[in-house]
This record gives structure tokens, C-alpha cells and sequence, in this order.
């Protein structure tokens, strides 16, 4: 495969095994994706939720910026019944992108639609891509010169729905004043549109571009390396004293690029990265407030001599210490998602280094996939849930020994719940013991946010005098609409 610039490689793809990303963190993903596909080839382009069997919901839209929309309204939250829909009955049956006429005319001009299904890592279908364009339109354009520019584009749309299983990675924006060239896997130029071909001959390439090798076209100036992710590599090009934005998608034996003169904007993409900026460091400003709150609470904890107005303040800066793990992800990281493991893994930590006793000796082991995405709104509660479950375990599995061990296991199982399962080999809880009647504050605060935020359920196995173990069931796809 023909690379560009200073990339010799892309990543591999990570195995899908191990990574698990929300569904709707993954519709997300698509649904900042479509910008680009509805200026790529101007077409209107939606992506529907699948809410039930029978029903699907409007979450995204995208109509084309220098041509004339199907739409005058919005669709976004409009629900309707998939069972009135041939294509969509179609697609749901045979579990593949279906093309077809709509029969309907709007503006004048016959509606022709190409409906994609949307997959989740278990092969389930969560939502559709629906693509809607003019079919006398498509007739007129499909000539040997736009050949390569409009066979791709479902190449591209493929690309992406099995990507973002895989890497929350979404397609960037095409911009009006933004150029579109085309290699063959030779690095020969196949398609150019007008506007890449201009933005050469503003830095005095003024040749027939189509035919000649890329490199021989752009051989002079620096290279600067942006990002390289499974879906593209963009990089930034300085040749006689313009930038040059080329992103660089790998399709099939095709390399498409995406080409802009950022020149005149990088004071707005500047811009751009200070709002970005300015949330994580409302995120930072958040944690480092929650920090002093703890601070204080631990100053209140070591002049306290009463033993349960001790125990009580250790709980609350737990609790605050679990939130405050949730915005240093944020702060340095995508605002939208959670890693839960990494989170996870730094709650243990946090837990182990305040709460377990010098003299104790005891060992975390743990069992979790690679990553886990999980949508930010969520997050913080299913911090404070294995914050309290972690907790409840020291402060009581181990007041007969000096020693134990404690086990977490992380998982997403074959029908979409996210499974917690926390054992020790302690001495186990009371035979009669239930959380709503015995409980303590700890018990409710999960009971709350396992039932009522997070929509799971908890059950919990007690084989005293060896020990206990506690399961939490979460709908992965715990956030209803």
C-alpha cells in the first residue's frame, strides 16, 4: 500500500476480543462521522437508534452544505415503525447494506436511498445508516472522471462501521474549500476535484496533476506527522510558506486524500484547541477542588479522637477521592467516554494505598479486558459502586487475619450486560445479613446507583466463613432514551 510523507506504517487493527466500546459511544462516533460523508458525495444522511425490534429513533443528521437538502426540517427524536418499511424490514432480515428507490418525489427529484445496518462488537444490529440522494442526480454524475470519487464512498462508510467497533475514532470534517484527490495503490493520481487542483496552483504546481505519482507532484517542503490512527493519518505539509493539511485515508487498494490550505485558519483551529483546552481544565480545576475538599477532611479526621466520626470522614474521602479519579481521566482525555478499566485500575490503587493496613498483607487480583469504553455520564457512579464495594471488603473480610486475597473480575457477556464481580476469601458476612434491613450507608449508596442510576441489579453469595462474593449485573446499554 502506497504511504505519503513521513508515515511507513498504520496500526493494526486491536483485537475486538478485548476491547469493548459502548453502543452508544459507537453510534456516537458514526454520528460525527457523517459530516464528512454528506460533503464527500453531497447527500442528506441519518443514523437511526434501534430502540426495540420494531422501532427506530432519529439521533443524527447531516445535509450537504453546496447542495440543495431533501429536508426543510429537522428529524432529529422522531421515532417511527420499522415494520411499514420495506428497506429497513430488508436490511434488519438480511443483515446487509440494501439499496432502492423510495418512489417519492421531493424537490422534484426522484429519492434514492442506500440503508446500512449498524453492528455492535456481538454482531448485533443497533442502528442504521441511512444515505439519500437524487437518483437523476447520481445518473448525470457517474462519468468516467467521478468514477474513482464515487466508488469509494461506500468503500468509506464500510470502513467506518467496522472500524469504530474497534477504535472510537470518527471521520473528520470536509470542509467546502477542502480538495479531493484519488491514488491507485502506486501513488499514481487517479481524481482530482477542481479545488485541489487550485489550492496546487496557488503554490505554483501548475501541471496536469491526474496520471503523475503524488510524490513527484509534492516533492519539495517538510513533513510534520498530526495523528495516525486505523482509519486515517493526517499530516501537515510546509512548502513555500503555506501549510498544507493531508489526511490519508487507506481504502481497499485506493488512497484517498483529503487535501486543505490551512493557512489562513490556523488561528481558528487554534481557537479550536483553547475551548478544548478550557474544558479539560474545568475538568482539572474540578479534581483539584474535590483534592483540597479531602485534604480538609482529613485535617477534620486527625484532630477528631471519636473512632465512628473517624470511620465516617475515611468513607467520604473515599468517595470523594473515587469522583475525583473520574474528572483526572477527563482532564486529560476525550470528555465523551470512559475508560472504565484504567479507572478501575486507579480506584484499586487509591483503595490499596489509604485503606489497607501496614500490617495486613493483602493481595489484589484481578481479571479485565484491555479497554472498556463507557459513556462519561455514567461513569462517576460506577466509580462510587466499586469504590464502596472495595471498601466494604477491607474494612471487614480481614478483621480476623492478618492476610486474604480479593478478586475483580470486569466483563461484558454475550447478551450486553457489564458484569463486576468482587469475591474474597474473608470471613464472610452473617448469615442473616441483607443490605436494606442491615446496611450500612455504603450498602445504600449502591443499591441506589446499581437499581435506580445504572439500571442493574446486585446479588450478593455469602459462604461465610470463607468468604463472599459480590455480582453486579449493569445493562451495558444502560442509557435509555
Amino acid at each position: 500500500m502506497f504511504l505519503i510523507g513521513l508515515v511507513n506504517s498504520i496500526p493494526q487493527k486491536l483485537d475486538k476480543e478485548n476491547i469493548y466500546i459502548h453502543d452508544d459511544v459507537l453510534l456516537d462516533t458514526i454520528g460525527q462521522s457523517i459530516s464528512f460523508l454528506s460533503e464527500f458525495v453531497p447527500t442528506d444522511i441519518h443514523v437511526y437508534k434501534l430502540i426495540d425490534n420494531n422501532n427506530v429513533k432519529t439521533i443524527f443528521e447531516s445535509k450537504p452544505s453546496f447542495i440543495k437538502s431533501f429536508y426543510k426540517r429537522t428529524h432529529i427524536d422522531y421515532v417511527f415503525c420499522i415494520s411499514e418499511n420495506y428497506l429497513f424490514n430488508k436490511v434488519l432480515e438480511n443483515k446487509k447494506d440494501e439499496k432502492g428507490i423510495q418512489g417519492e418525489i421531493f424537490n422534484g427529484l426522484l429519492l434514492f436511498q442506500t440503508l446500512y445496518p449498524i453492528f455492535n462488537r456481538n454482531n448485533n444490529i443497533i442502528g442504521f445508516l441511512m444515505v439519500e440522494s437524487s437518483f437523476d442526480n447520481l445518473q448525470k454524475n457517474i462519468n468516467l472522471k467521478n468514477y474513482f470519487h464515487f466508488s469509494l464512498f461506500d468503500k468509506i462508510i464500510k470502513n467506518l462501521l467496522e472500524n469504530v467497533i474497534y477504535e472510537n475514532i470518527h471521520l473528520p470534517k470536509i470542509k467546502p474549500n477542502d480538495g479531493i484527490i484519488i491514488l491507485d495503490k502506486t501513488g499514481i493520481i487517479n481524481y482530482s476535484n477542481n479545488i485541489a487542483i487550485n489550492i496546487l496552483k496557488n503554490i505554483d504546481i501548475d501541471v496536469l496533476i491526474e496520471g503523475n505519482n503524488f510524490h513527484d507532484v509534492l516533492q519539495n517542503g517538510s513533513w510534520k506527522i498530526i495523528q495516525v490512527n486505523s482509519l486515517y493519518y493526517e499530516q501537515e505539509l510546509n512548502i513555500k510558506k503555506t501549510i498544507l493539511n493531508i489526511k490519508s485515508f487507506l481504502i481497499n487498494d485506493f488512497t484517498l486524500i483529503i487535501l486543505s490550505d490551512i493557512t489562513e485558519i490556523r488561528n481558528k483551529d487554534q481557537e479550536i484547541e483553547v475551548k478544548s483546552y478550557i474544558i479539560k481544565e474545568i475538568h482539572h480545576r474540578v479534581k483539584n477542588n474535590l483534592q483540597s475538599i479531602v485534604s480538609l477532611l482529613r485535617m477534620q479526621q486527625r484532630r477528631t479522637k471519636n473512632i465512628e466520626v473517624k470511620d465516617i470522614l475515611s468513607d467520604s474521602i473515599q468517595r470523594i477521592s473515587s469522583i475525583s479519579i473520574v474528572h483526572d481521566y477527563l482532564s486529560q482525555k476525550d470528555v465523551n467516554s470512559v475508560d472504565l478499566i484504567e479507572m478501575s485500575k486507579n480506584i484499586i490503587s487509591e483503595i490499596f494505598m489509604s485503606s489497607v493496613s501496614p500490617d495486613k498483607k493483602i493481595e489484589f487480583e484481578v481479571d479485565l479486558p484491555e479497554k472498556l469504553f463507557y459513556p462519561s455520564s455514567k461513569a462517576i457512579s460506577i466509580s462510587l459502586v466499586l469504590n464502596e464495594i472495595l471498601n466494604n471488603t477491607i474494612k471487614h473480610a480481614f478483621t480476623e487475619k492478618d492476610f486474604g486475597n480479593v478478586f475483580l473480575t470486569i466483563k461484558i457477556t454475550d447478551i450486553d450486560e457489564l458484569i463486576i464481580i468482587l469475591s474474597d476469601d474473608g470471613k464472610g458476612m452473617d448469615k442473616n445479613f441483607s443490605p436494606e434491613e442491615h446496611g450500612n450507608l455504603g450498602w445504600k449508596i449502591i443499591s441506589n446507583l446499581v437499581k435506580e442510576d445504572l439500571k442493574g441489579s446486585y446479588f450478593i453469595e455469602n459462604n461465610s466463613p470463607t468468604g463472599t462474593k459480590i455480582t453486579i449485573n449493569i445493562p451495558f446499554i444502560s442509557i435509555k432514551d
